[in-house]
């Protein structure tokens, strides 16, 4: 008998190993076993075990031997081989590192199957049977917790029910806890985006679930890792919440998923090999399973609202004012639009009607949040004289401009992360005059201290958030408790922020986002304002200083709910085609001769003929990346819109095989969150 066994490496390929005779009732798909692999033994996975003449050994010398089975039987419930499958035919990658995903947390201390959980609460299980849980201020309506038993009971009725749930930021785990809660015979992963969220709630949950919580993230121990899979397969954790791997952990009987904000890019591997959504994976999970999922977020993507419209999801709003952006009563925040084309005052950060409002409510002591688009100081800096941005000598990219710890200016590359001194000259004409492009975190902290006569200004952006986790919280409590009311920060502030607590809440440079080719800009500056909203104390103010105050969107923050916008949204993205009417594609070349790249573009096209003439796809392009022309080599995208989701797998295969020319760098983007 033979095994065709797979290992988790970047190789569209499997391998046939003999079976010895005293391991050939054991050996079954799905277990792990050893095998050599290029001079060394290495753990690899069995999809099938077949006989000898129903293999293709034609082009096989010499069929080595397993030299162990280290499971008595598969560690998952559920058939994740075929799961791995449909990654790989999803996202592309080898079907070895997709099956590999599964299986990095899978510790040979797990060989055994445990005895079967009895599905009976904890001893120390003792949930308050009340509104108040866990805390009054952050209690569900009797209302609200009628809607919760609603859905519970169906989730518990039908098979594959799921839901997209509307609620506050603050009330998601909140909403966690009380399904586990309810839930005694299954276990429940509630995946959040970022480990900052998963620590909060896990410190908030722990002192209602005891042992049976868990935490998952990449920041905790090797150690406890380990502790955590072994107790989330034996059944011992009924409640786990865990970020983007968290998707892939063995379960004893997982059969509700929550996910928090399924529109966040979080969950998206675009680092590595294997590409993959982890959100979707999950619901991949269990479905198999025969279990639910729940989409919690305060706003849902535009593409699941279209399918939860076609029926695929139930939507259930715990919204305490129903989703409304406008000013409906007189604790409803104040939303204002600045035109800086006609109030912008030269060197200023601010309008001169902002500027006013900000030193009056730093004197009453009021709390302040400048949201800029960018950390740093300024996102790019350009020679006045040839326009030429300045460049990082090593690896390529625009440098951005920051100010080091003494207080001088300097010159950063985000890619390598090296620093260079401010220039005293441009590299390319020697003129001496700079000019800068937007506006950073480090920039509107150092105006608003400037402004304000230096008072305090806390500075909350990506620098920062790579700093000691004391540092973070100390930063944080120092502007909730009052030692200072202004902070500067880019978005992220907006999911650790708590809930009414600010005053007023600037954005610079509203339409930052806007301008680009990314067809969700849109929705996402939607997204935004409805969180700020959830931020202010009544009668706060946001706003927004814009250079394009008559896009639409404004018009539309002012005056639509969510749900109106998101009908209105699906309605340009159905005539336009966008998602969820296609699956997209995102093809770029890059090189350093422009013949060479749009040679790229003709042999793509030629590729898809077939799909093309037959209107199963459609192809824009070439489209020219934004900033190219100050770049040292040229790039051009392709975006492949495909209708089913058959042709999607198609396309993305002919994209991945393409014949390639010599000195051109190929990126293939499935799903593509952002664009060039």
């Amino acid at each position: 008998m033979l095994a065709e066994v797979i290992f988790p490496i970047p190789l569209n390929k499997s391998f046939y190993y003999s079976i010895p005779e005293e391991m050939e009732l054991v050996a079954a798909p799905g277990l792990r076993v050893y095998a050599p692999l290029r001079n060394q033994q290495a753990t690899g996975i069995i999809i099938k075990v077949l006989a000898e003449k129903d293999a293709d050994l034609s082009n096989i010398t010499k069929i080595k031997n397993i030299k162990s089975i280290i499971d008595d039987e598969p560690v998952f419930e559920e058939p994740v081989l075929e799961l791995a499958k449909r990654m790989e035919r999803r996202w592309g990658g080898s079907f070895g590192l997709c099956a590999g995903e599964f299986y990095v947390n899978v510790s040979e201390t797990m060989s055994h199957r445990f005895p079967a959980w009895d599905g009976q609460p904890a001893d120390n299980l003792n949930i308050p049977d009340d509104i108040n849980f866990p805390s009054p201020d952050k209690a569900f309506s009797s209302e609200e917790l009628l809607k919760i038993g609603n859905i519970f009971s169906s989730i518990q009725n039908k098979k594959n029910y799921d839901f997209i749930i509307r609620l506050p930021l603050e009330k998601k785990h909140i909403l966690a806890g009380l399904m586990a809660k309810k839930t005694n015979e299954c276990q429940i992963l509630f995946l959040v985006p970022d480990q900052e969220y998963a620590s909060y709630a896990y410190r908030e949950l722990l002192p209602f679930f005891g042992d049976t919580l868990g935490l998952w993230h990449s920041q905790i121990s090797a150690a406890r890792k380990k502790e955590t899979a072994i107790n989330a397969a034996n059944g011992k954790i009924r409640f786990l919440i865990g970020t983007r791997t968290a998707a892939f952990l063995p379960f004893e009987k997982l059969r509700l998923a929550i996910i928090d904000a399924d529109n966040e890019t979080c969950f998206r591997n675009e680092e590595r090999a294997p590409l993959y959504n982890a959100a979707e994976v999950l619901q991949w999970r269990m479905r198999e399973t025969g279990g639910s999922t729940m989409l919690c977020a305060l706003c849902p993507s535009a593409e699941n609202y279209g399918r939860a419209f076609s029926g695929k999801y139930h939507i259930e709003d715990l919204t305490p004012n129903k989703d409304s952006l406008a000013a409906d009563n007189e604790n409803t925040s104040e939303i204002v639009i600045s035109d800086m084309e006609k109030d912008y005052m030269p060197g200023s950060v601010f309008s001169e009607k902002t500027e006013k409002q900000i030193i009056e409510a730093a004197c009453s002591g009021k709390k302040i949040a400048v949201i800029a688009p960018r950390k740093g100081y300024a996102s790019k800096l350009f020679c006045s004289g040839c326009g030429k941005m300045l460049r990082c000598p090593d690896c390529g990219p625009g440098l951005a401009l920051i100010k080091g710890e003494d207080g001088n200016m300097q010159m950063l590359c985000r890619k390598c992360g090296k620093k260079y001194p401010f220039p005293e000259k441009c590299p390319v004409c020697g003129k001496t005059r700079f000019r800068e492009l937007g506006t950073g975190t480090q920039k509107a902290q150092a105006y608003l201290q400037k402004m304000l006569g230096g008072i305090n200004v806390i500075r909350y952006d990506g620098d920062i958030l790579r700093g000691s986790a004391k540092k973070k919280e100390e930063m944080l409590n120092s502007f909730f408790c009052g030692e200072t009311n202004i902070i500067t920060s880019t978005k992220i502030a907006l999911n650790l922020l708590r809930p009414e607590s600010i005053d007023m809440m600037i954005f610079l440079d509203a339409e930052e986002d806007l301008s680009g080719p990314d067809f969700r800009s849109a929705e996402k500056m939607m997204r935004t304002v409805l969180m700020a909203k959830s931020l202010m104390k009544p009668g706060g103010s946001i706003i927004l200083q814009t250079r394009e105050p008559d896009n639409f969107i404004f018009s539309a923050i002012s005056n639509n709910s969510y749900n109106d916008f998101c009908k209105e949204e699906l309605e340009a993205r159905k005539f336009f085609r966008y998602p969820p009417y296609s699956r997209l594609l995102l093809v770029r070349f890059a090189a350093k001769q422009c013949g060479a790249v749009k040679s790229c573009g003709e042999r793509l096209n030629s590729a898809l003929k077939r799909h093309l003439a037959a209107k199963k796809i459609e192809l824009q392009g070439p489209v020219i990346p934004r900033g190219q022309e100050n770049k040292s080599y040229f790039s051009e995208y392709w975006l492949i819109k495909s209708f089913e989701e058959k042709t999607a797998e198609e396309v993305l295969q002919k994209a991945l095989y393409m014949p390639q020319i010599e000195n051109v760098k190929y990126f293939i983007v499935p799903d593509p969150q952002d664009f060039p």
